[in-house]
């Protein structure tokens, strides 16, 4: 069996080779994502590996499958970058990975918590060895809403973690999966939370927030920040 790996990351180098030699496959490692420009290397592969940044549209999967590629594995959860629908009509099997939500959603708390005590701009200040209080005083989620967009595993254990600080949760979701107040719209979250968190929901931001975002009122716009994979608005009370 041969698979070729696009998006290989220095930390999976290792990992990749290791676990090829004890299931006696034959590997490439590609460091970039899959493109036009670069799916030969795919060529007599009989699967692909892939991450987030390759986009597999429908041309590049119609590609895949003149190759007799027969399947797309992507190394994350989401599969958003990858056209199911010319997967099914090209005869390419698409399977993603798993990894328990614990966690990432531990993570989100966490930074959650460090901006709402301004905890970056503390530890900055630490280190020159001031410890002057000035513009760090924060905010209490028991005193907060907190909307939570993408309620998938990961949203819904944030919701449970975020349960025992006494806040009030707002949801949204394409379906209702646990006990929260729901909200129909999108909008109403942006609007009532004063803390919102976007979680793993990539494709829903893009189609629906843009023009949201470009509309927000300057003291909004201000206080919007990206900290990784968490998207974190603080609203006037």
């Amino acid at each position: 069996m041969k698979i070729t790996a696009y998006e290989v990351r220095p930390d999976e180098k290792d990992y990749l080779l290791a676990a090829a030699q004890q299931e006696q496959i034959e590997i490439t490692l590609v460091q970039g994502p899959m493109t036009q420009d670069n799916i030969d290397r795919a060529e007599g592969a009989d699967g692909i590996t892939i991450l987030g940044d390759t986009k597999m549209d429908a041309a590049l999967i119609e590609e895949t499958a003149k190759r007799r590629i027969r399947v797309v594995a992507t190394r994350t959860i989401g599969y958003d970058h990858i056209d199911l629908n010319a997967a099914k009509s090209n005869g390419v099997h698409v399977c993603n990975g798993y990894y328990d939500p614990d966690g990432v959603a531990e993570y989100t708390v966490m930074l959650i918590l460090m901006s709402l005590r301004n905890y970056k701009q503390a530890l900055f200040r630490g280190n020159a060895n001031d410890y002057s209080l000035g513009g760090l005083i924060g905010r209490e989620l028991r005193n907060l809403t907190v909307g939570i967009i993408g309620t998938g595993k990961i949203g819904q254990k944030v919701a449970q973690n975020l349960q025992g600080f006494g806040c009030r949760i707002l949801a949204y979701s394409r379906r209702q999966q646990f006990n929260s107040r729901f909200l129909t719209m999108h909008q109403k979250v942006l609007q009532t939370a004063q803390v919102s968190a976007f979680l793993h929901a990539r494709l829903l931001l893009n189609q629906c927030f843009q023009a949201q975002l470009q509309a927000l009122p300057l003291i909004c716009l201000n206080r919007l920040r990206y900290i990784g994979h968490l998207l974190v608005f603080f609203f006037s009370d």
